[in-house]
């Protein structure tokens, strides 16, 4: 496999990763089936031009980025791999993507007013690194 298809195959997961989708809604908003979107991931076969131009549409990701020409790509690539999580901490992402976006917001407004809370808090002085 070419190194541009190899990069194509890892930056769709990644970018979908960023863009906190699923293959299904991400397929969905592309028009194709989940089945070819995890094909694509796992390097089975590859989309063609047309496709590939949809997928960066709907990820919001430059053309040079998918195929991996770009420092914003190797960033992205970077700032997923050091993303690690618990078993509990992916079970409640799962659970919060399973959400509808009203649902979302709830959790959204839940957590706001457990921050406020020092009494929540693990320790005093937590901050969370945020990657642009």
């Amino acid at each position: 496999m070419s190194e541009i298809k190899q990069n194509i195959q890892k930056n769709i997961a990644i970018f979908r990763k960023k863009a906190n989708l699923t293959q299904k809604e991400l397929a969905s908003r592309i028009g194709v089936a989940p089945t070819n979107l995890a094909s694509w991931e796992q390097g089975k076969s590859t989309p063609d031009i047309d496709t590939l131009f949809s997928l960066c549409s709907a990820l919001q990701v430059n053309i040079l980025n998918m195929y991996g020409l770009s420092d914003e790509s190797k960033q992205a690539i970077q700032s997923i791999n050091k993303l690690v999580l618990s078993s509990d901490e992916e079970k409640l992402v799962e659970d919060y993507r399973s959400f509808n976006d009203e649902g979302k917001e709830k959790i959204r407004d839940y957590i706001t007013d457990l921050s406020d809370s020092p009494r929540y808090k693990k320790y005093s002085d937590i901050s969370i690194e945020k990657h642009a």
